[in-house]
């Protein structure tokens, strides 16, 4: 099994690439805003975006059928590569398990096209924009050909764990668990945890309470939510109190100064 595993892992034809990347704008109207949108794609890109129209009317937004709403462009290669490594770079390379599909691919937003490393231009303004990002795999191209079009075997198809992983393991990012909690406090009974331990880029432990999770443990620190993988030990400890939920938040590695509550740990 080992010299199976081994010997997919090193087959070029299971490697995972950059099909292309979709850059999307949405100002939901016609008009000088979504010129000056389709200009920030183009600025962005050096290619020509391509301006997409409603499918249907909605009063409430004041949109009319077929009325050009936004705009996007399709970029490849070196450029795409290095559009999405910026906009994840803006996302501080974490992305939730709900930005991936089922089929292999995921998408995220911002807020600010500037963030991007654009000159900002009080002409047009600041947009928002979605990315896209499409993976493949050598030969998927037999399901889309047009002469002896065949079919992409099971074992070879994209799935949600493995765009994940290589998202992981290409840009050393963090792929967020759903966070499952109610009115700001843990959801179910809590273990509490009492020592600091060093995993990854984050300091975890500090005292709280750890709750399970499907894809490791959520941890519950002096008012911050940390997560860590369920492999890490950690010292078990009496619940002394209960710990609210604000935001996901990283602590940094120096030296950190606790608060009386957790001296006696």
């Amino acid at each position: 099994m080992a010299s199976a595993a081994a010997t997919k892992k090193n087959n070029k034809m299971h490697a995972i690439h950059v099909d292309k990347l979709v850059l999307n704008i949405s100002v939901g109207e016609s008009g000088d805003r979504l010129t000056r949108a389709a200009r920030v794609l183009e600025d962005l890109t050096g290619q020509k975006p391509v301006k997409n129209s409603a499918r249907y009317t909605v009063r409430q937004f004041g949109i009319r059928r077929n009325e050009q709403i936004a705009t996007h462009v399709t970029v490849r290669g070196d450029l795409a590569k290095d559009l999405l490594e910026r906009g994840l770079k803006v996302k501080e390379f974490e992305l939730k398990r709900e930005n991936f599909s089922n089929t292999g691919n995921f998408g995220f937003g911002i807020d600010e096209h500037i963030d991007l490393g654009v000159k900002y231009d009080p002409s047009t303004g600041i947009y928002g924009m979605d990315f896209f990002v499409v993976l493949k795999r050598p030969g998927a191209r037999v399901s889309r050909r047009k002469h002896a079009r065949g079919r992409v075997g099971a074992p070879h198809r994209l799935t949600k764990d493995d765009a994940m992983k290589w998202f992981v393991q290409t840009y050393q990012g963090d792929v967020m668990a759903k966070q499952r909690v109610s009115s700001g406090v843990a959801a179910q009974v809590c273990t509490w945890v009492g020592s600091l331990v060093w995993v990854g880029d984050m300091w975890l432990g500090v005292g709280g309470c750890k709750v399970e999770d499907d894809s490791g443990v959520l941890v519950f620190i002096a008012g911050k939510l940390l997560r860590y993988s369920a492999a890490t030990a950690f010292a078990q400890r009496p619940p002394s109190f209960h710990s609210h939920v604000l935001a996901p938040h990283k602590l940094s590695r120096a030296p950190l100064e606790l608060p009386p509550v957790f001296a006696a740990l």
